[in-house]
């Protein structure tokens, strides 16, 4: 996944040095609706984040690389996953386990990012 535009302002900065993060979206793609900014894409997948306006951030893969989170979401999804050819479950269990350790202080800081962003525009309270 390769940031996109200004890393300095772009709240998904502290993922620019991630190898790879999880998803399992097929061959699903979408256009940036009006006024949105990229804020991620991949060489299969220009679209891999967006923002829209100050509040909203949409993204195209999966920031909460916990095994328990990631466990939960291959349950639920199984069969979205089993329509993607070449792709297993056990395969993304184990790219959890070889990716997760390392996305999670990143994807924690976005997570962060994302809300001193929301904060500052007195959308949400900061954090204490």
């Amino acid at each position: 996944m390769e940031i996109d535009g200004d890393v300095e302002g772009n709240v998904l900065a502290p993922m620019q040095d991630a190898a790879e993060v999880p998803h399992w979206h097929g061959c699903t793609t979408f256009d940036l609706p009006a006024g949105a900014t990229r804020l991620a894409s991949s060489a299969v997948y220009p679209n891999q984040a967006f923002g829209y306006r100050d509040n909203v951030l949409a993204l195209q893969f999966h920031l909460e690389v916990e095994p328990e989170a990631l466990e939960s979401r291959y349950f639920g999804r199984a069969h979205e996953i089993a329509s993607v050819e070449g792709l297993t479950v056990p395969e993304l269990r184990e790219d959890g386990q070889r990716y997760g350790p390392t996305l999670q202080g990143p994807a924690q800081q976005v997570w962060a990012n994302w809300r001193e962003s929301l904060a500052a525009q007195g959308t949400v309270e900061a954090a204490a």
